[in-house]
């Protein structure tokens, strides 16, 4: 969640001035959209010390402002699949900034973004949707012993000298699904030497 900027000197000076006039916390709060906690703790803060202005806070302060991070999500979203040095490319061209790699990923996890591996995509038709849905749909009464008889199978596949199609990375967005813009189509066929290994279990049995 980004984070709330910081009322101004003006800003308090208008709540204290309601306040001066008799206006209630909830009052202040509803005409000037402001949070009832955050009226409250300006009016108590004005009480107390006999001023509102803002103090010097411990430590730098951030690198991006507001519209930087919105420049940074767009960019996000927009290159999913695209590694984090490239996003960092990419948003520094778009906001002229000059920021860390860290600064980069704190950002991106600040706003709920996080690296995860890139799902699958197998390339199905519709057709072959409807078709498999019918298919469970069929079998979705059937016993442990009926499921017994049935051969599970499993394969992968290896492509020499270019390795295992194994996974890819994406910067996926809070979803418990991915979408397709994270996802990795998978190929049947690729370059170099084509390799298949493949087991399969029936009841007791295995190959």
């Amino acid at each position: 969640m980004p984070r709330s900027s910081e009322l101004s000197y003006f800003e308090k000076g208008i709540i204290i001035g309601y306040h001066k006039c008799g206006r209630s916390l909830r009052d202040i709060s509803s005409y000037l959209k402001h949070p009832k906690s955050t009226v409250a703790y300006v009016i108590k803060k004005w009480k107390v010390s006999g001023d509102c202005r803002n103090v010097p806070r411990v430590g730098r302060p951030t690198k991006l402002g507001d519209r930087d991070r919105r420049v940074l999500t767009r960019e996000i979203r927009k290159n999913r699949n695209q590694p984090m040095a490239l996003i960092r490319e990419e948003f520094q061209q778009a906001s002229g900034s000059i920021v860390s790699m860290n600064t980069i990923r704190k950002e991106a996890h600040l706003h709920g973004f996080h690296g995860r591996a890139a799902a699958h995509k197998p390339l199905i038709t519709k057709s072959n949707r409807a078709a498999r849905l019918m298919w469970c749909k069929a079998h979705r009464n059937w016993t442990v012993e009926q499921w017994k008889w049935i051969l599970w199978s499993d394969e992968s596949r290896f492509i020499l000298p270019f390795g295992w199609q194994g996974l890819a990375s994406a910067c996926l967005e809070n979803v418990s699904c991915p979408e397709q813009s994270s996802s990795r189509r998978r190929w049947n066929y690729g370059l170099g030497v084509f390799l298949l290994v493949w087991t399969g279990t029936l009841g007791p049995h295995s190959w």
